[in-house]
């Protein structure tokens, strides 16, 4: 990997407008930051390279049984918009504004923002799709509701009112006396997002330095991004689709080259190494080219020679993740690719969250009693190294759960998310006597496997007996992609206490005794909540008349849909993604008469489901929380 990678706390990206030109400057110090990087954490840039070297290397060699973290529908992605406000009032923004902004954020991600025909190249072609969805937050993280937009008076930081904040220079507030203002919601199930008059004193909000994000590997308090208030309202602006692009782990399309350089110069072009995943952003249909920032007023087009390889252009120069001029920019396949690889890995709690999920009219009670021991340690923390050892994902009814499990930027062997139900898919009801399927996904970043443990504590005692152990796995494969999941089925006793929240504990370990409580090895512990009931509410049903009814929806997992039909002979179900690109065409069984179950684990997301007997059809909308 490139010297000028930046990974961590230090990690960010800048961008500039057109404007600035005129007048090119340093924009950032990647060596110095690289350098200060290594300093905090030896050996973790290297180890976290190998992890994503290694996903990718094993898709490549078995694509037809590549696993990852993939989804079939749109990745909601929870957003809180921190608002630091000055005493100018041209620097203010509506709340309006700020949705708008967002949504074209989206419709670029899905490769439908209406750029103008005067600025859109004849060349330019179509965009890659991307399956996100930045959503305001529904919910705070102490279960309030919130429109996902907190304004701070920030007049009362040191030079915010004159300077904003200080970044390039001394002008302004810190960067940690605004998030002292305004902390962080919670990074696994929040994006937080920095909205602030100006960088350094500046007085020009179309122009100058406009914001930067984190990249996912950096640890939780420095996830974020800060963008001035401009970009909320520029005509076509793509900073924050630049921006939320890094905090995905896109590299800029000629990382290792100077961004100011014109060609000819030494350092236009990025260092190759002839090997296109490991040169410039790691991304082999992002052609290697210098930076389109000195590209101005005239943006070459595919017929043009590129300096860097001595063919034509091939797009590079309309990608978004470069410094652009033109209007219109666009995504590549090969970057979503990435995304998956490097986003999911890390960040997949923010595609579980509940945070932009609107709170329930009637709230539940899901806190089990308090464990009676809990995990003592780690006996290999994952520190300096990157194990990622652990659960990075739990089904199980409603519970629908993903994580990073234990790595560098948040090393807890234990998580306790019966106390996280606000946010997190942590609790369900489970129907006893009948059987139940668990799910824990892992990920084999090592050469070690995992096994992994689950129990459920029927006699509500607070400690887990083995009579309670569910579901046990020793060295569980992983698939092709370094993903795995073990699969198992109980079934819940008539005899453990019912309707009463009771403590569910998980374990995947790479080796140690994998028990209860007690030390691990490398990976990690989660507990969730479930109560045991006699029967699960089917009100859904019984209220609506109509014929061709899909229920529950929304829902909180994606093997649990229904469909209520009155003429089923020839039942049809269709389900697509929100571009309009074809799904699944599951098949249906029948659960009792007039009630079918669509036969498709559909995760998280939101899809178009068309369900037709051959006489009526319906098309609605489908949400898996």
């Amino acid at each position: 990997m490139k010297k000028t990678f930046l990974y961590g706390a230090a990690l960010f990206s800048l961008s500039l407008t057109a404007q600035q030109h005129q007048q090119p400057s340093r924009i950032c110090g990647f060596d110095d930051a690289l350098k200060m990087q290594d300093r905090e954490n030896p050996g973790l840039r290297q180890v976290f390279d190998k992890v994503i070297k290694k996903i990718q290397a094993e898709k490549k060699a078995n694509p037809l049984s590549a696993t990852g973290k993939t989804v079939n529908g749109v990745y909601e992605i929870p957003v809180v918009v921190h608002v630091i406000e000055g005493n100018n009032a041209s620097y203010t923004r509506t709340d309006a504004q700020i949705q708008t902004w967002l949504d074209n954020a989206n419709k670029m991600y899905a490769g439908t923002y209406p750029w103008p025909a005067a600025g859109t190249p004849a060349d330019f072609g179509t965009s890659a799709v991307f399956p996100i969805k930045l959503v305001l937050a529904k919910r705070d993280p102490n279960c309030n509701a919130t429109t996902g937009i907190v304004r701070y008076n920030g007049t009362s930081l040191a030079g915010y009112t004159t300077s904003g904040m200080a970044y390039q220079t001394g002008n302004g507030a810190s960067r940690a006396a605004i998030k002292t203002l305004a902390p962080h919601w919670s990074e696994t199930s929040y994006f937080n997002i920095y909205v602030i008059t100006t960088f350094d004193g500046s007085n020009t909000p179309t122009a100058g330095l406009m914001g930067f994000a984190a990249f996912p590997n950096s640890t939780d308090a420095g996830y974020e991004s800060f963008m001035k208030t401009g970009v909320v309202t520029n005509p076509h602006d793509t900073t924050f689709a630049h921006e939320f692009g890094h905090a995905m782990g896109l590299y800029h399309t000629f990382e290792g080259g100077r961004y100011d350089a014109v060609p000819g110069d030494n350092d236009y072009c990025p260092p190759t190494t002839g090997v296109c995943g490991e040169d410039d952003d790691e991304v082999c249909d992002t052609e290697r080219a210098g930076s389109a920032y000195t590209f101005w007023p005239v943006i070459p087009s595919n017929s043009t020679i590129n300096p860097c390889t001595g063919a034509n252009y091939q797009g590079v120069q309309y990608n978004m993740m470069n410094y652009t001029n033109t209007v219109a920019q666009k995504f590549t396949a090969g970057q979503g690719d990435r995304i998956e690889d490097f986003f999911m890995l890390i960040r997949s709690s923010l595609t579980t969250s509940k945070g932009a999920t609107a709170l329930p009219a009637t709230p539940v009670s899901t806190t089990p009693i308090a464990a009676t021991c809990n995990p003592t340690g780690v006996a290999n923390p994952s520190t300096a190294s990157a194990f990622l050892a652990g659960p990075t994902s739990v089904k199980l009814g409603d519970i629908n759960n993903s994580s990073a499990a234990t790595w560098p930027g948040a090393p807890a062997f234990y998580v306790d998310y019966t106390t996280k139900a606000c946010v997190a898919n942590s609790y369900t009801p489970l129907v006893v006597g009948q059987q139940q399927t668990v799910e824990v996904g892992f990920l084999k970043a090592t050469n070690l496997d995992q096994s992994i443990r689950v129990w459920i504590d029927y006699n509500n005692n607070g400690a887990f007996e083995a009579s309670e152990l569910v579901a046990s796995g020793n060295n569980v494969q992983a698939g092709a992609g370094g993903y795995g999941t073990f699969t198992a089925n109980f079934t819940p006793p008539a005899t453990a206490v019912q309707d009463t929240p009771l403590r569910m504990r998980v374990s995947a370990d790479m080796g140690g005794a994998n028990v209860a409580c007690g030390q691990l090895a490398y990976g990690q512990i989660e507990d969730y909540s479930v109560r045991l009931v006699q029967n699960l509410g089917t009100s859904e049903v019984k209220t609506d008349k109509d014929d061709l009814v899909i229920y529950p929806n929304p829902v909180a997992t994606g093997d649990k849909v229904f469909i209520k039909a009155k003429n089923a002979k020839n039942l049809k179900v269709s389900i697509s993604d929100m571009s309009g690109r074809l799904v699944v065409s599951p098949s249906v069984s029948e659960e009792r008469t007039g009630i079918f179950k669509i036969n498709q684990n559909l995760e998280k997301g939101v899809y178009m489901i068309q369900v037709s007997n051959g006489k009526d059809s319906k098309t609605s909308k489908l949400i898996i929380k």
